[in-house]
């Protein structure tokens, strides 16, 4: 696995991220925790549009998050929130979600050899604020 392919799912992870917490915002009716959600989708959009820079930098298309994963997406949130939709449920989607990007981040990194140093720090960013993420969430458990 090269620098490239870190990058590719550096956008992935953090698109998937925003997306996501997109979907989710409807359904939150406390303000705090919503100021909180859009605080990190946020915070992740910044990361989206910096891998996506240097993605086009070294010539390379990002990839939008793909159909079949929206769907799953949306029917996943609909479901975990269509009998319950507190603050507590939602927070805990959202770790749920935040977990599996640091897991998936951290295969990638563990299967490559990172030459661009700026990769690394961005992958790093990336999983410190989903790590972030979550122990603030865990407030709202």
């Amino acid at each position: 696995m090269n620098d490239i392919e870190v990058l590719k799912e550096i956008f992935k992870n953090s698109s998937t991220a925003v997306y996501s917490m997109q979907k989710i915002c409807d359904k939150i009716d406390e303000k705090a925790f919503y100021d909180l959600i859009c605080e990190q989708k946020n915070n992740t959009q910044k990361i989206v549009d910096e891998s996506e820079q240097m993605l086009i930098k070294s010539n390379e298309k990002p990839e939008e998050i793909d159909l079949i994963t929206k769907g799953s997406i949306n029917s996943g949130i609909m479901i975990k929130t269509f009998t319950d939709c507190s603050s507590s449920n939602i927070a805990d989607i959202l770790i749920q979600g935040n977990s599996m990007g640091i897991n998936e981040l951290r295969k990638v990194m563990n299967s490559a050899v990172i030459e661009n140093p700026q990769i690394s720090r961005l992958a790093n960013e990336l999983i410190s604020l989903q790590e972030s993420n979550i122990q603030r969430l865990k407030n709202y458990l």
